[in-house]
């Protein structure tokens, strides 16, 4: 995830947003606030399937788009 982030942090131009899911307990190797651009962290108490976890997660997008990376 932290390759992703870093690449998205060093060629996207225009402004974007990041929303992680933590689906089951791990430590991140990164922070919110390592990059140029918002990361939110969502953390799940329980884990979730695919298509929930992506449902949850664009029920917080803000922006007109909204693009699944995995």
């Amino acid at each position: 995830m932290r390759n992703l982030l870093d690449d998205v942090d060093a060629h996207v131009k225009t402004p974007v947003s990041a929303l992680v899911t933590i689906n089951v307990p791990e430590t991140e190797p990164f922070s919110a606030g390592d990059f140029r651009f918002p990361v939110e962290i969502i953390r799940n108490r329980s884990p979730k399937g695919f298509g929930a976890n992506h449902n949850a997660a664009f029920t917080r997008v803000t922006g007109p788009h909204f693009c699944i990376l995995i």
